[in-house]
């Protein structure tokens, strides 16, 4: 029985103690900045780096999350994808109907890094093992794309422009670290990061070319 005890304990030490990152939705953005260039993405850490904050969250549970703010609440401008690039080198314009539908997106857009790790199918993403709740997400929040009053139905592109439709939009972003722990035992340590998007809304933007 006390071997069974000690095989069990070194599991957990060993379960989901990993170095890889975990891409999540906010690796999938086309561009995303902050506001403040001080502040800094999980992805732009060093190891070396976050190394240096675990200590903040080694403090013993019997079960659950402790976690470790690195960045809170941080204002963020973001590029989440290009609709449509069309571009015009003729000597005459190119009219194009544009049908633009309102649609929803996943208000939370999630990544961790180490063992912490994200989940869900499609595009409904949160972080596994309960972290969710701990950071008060709601996986399954969603937000409406707006129209800019500046889009319509009939679009114009003149000889030597190029017409480019983003999904451009605002949120806060917060990043940390955590450890999860089971039985006292840490069984789980990694980097957060989290935006919450307070708007967002389709971009049209002409250039010459």
């Amino acid at each position: 029985m006390k071997k069974v005890i000690i095989i069990f304990m070194f599991f957990l030490i060993f379960y989901n103690i990993k170095c890889v990152v975990n891409a999540g939705l906010i690796e999938s953005y086309q561009e995303i900045t902050f506001e403040n260039p001080n502040h800094k993405f999980l992805r732009d850490y060093k190891v070396e780096e976050l190394n240096e904050y675990y200590p903040k969250v080694s403090k013993r549970l019997f079960i659950g999350w402790r976690t470790y703010e690195l960045t809170r609440s941080a204002r963020v401008n973001f590029t989440k994808t290009t609709l449509t690039s069309i571009r015009n080198t003729g000597t005459t314009p190119i009219v194009l109907d544009q049908q633009v539908k309102t649609e929803v997106t996943q208000k939370y857009a999630v990544s961790g890094s180490g063992g912490v790790e994200t989940s869900g199918s499609g595009t409904i993403k949160g972080f596994k093992l309960g972290l969710s709740k701990k950071l008060n997400i709601k996986a399954d929040a969603t937000i409406t794309i707006s129209q800019t009053e500046s889009m319509s139905t009939k679009i114009q592109v003149d000889p030597m422009t190029q017409l480019d439709i983003y999904v451009k939009g605002n949120g806060r972003l917060t990043n940390g670290v955590a450890s999860r722990y089971f039985f006292w035992i840490r069984t789980n340590t990694g980097g957060y990061e989290y935006l919450n998007i307070t708007s967002i809304f389709y971009r049209m933007e002409k250039k010459r070319i």
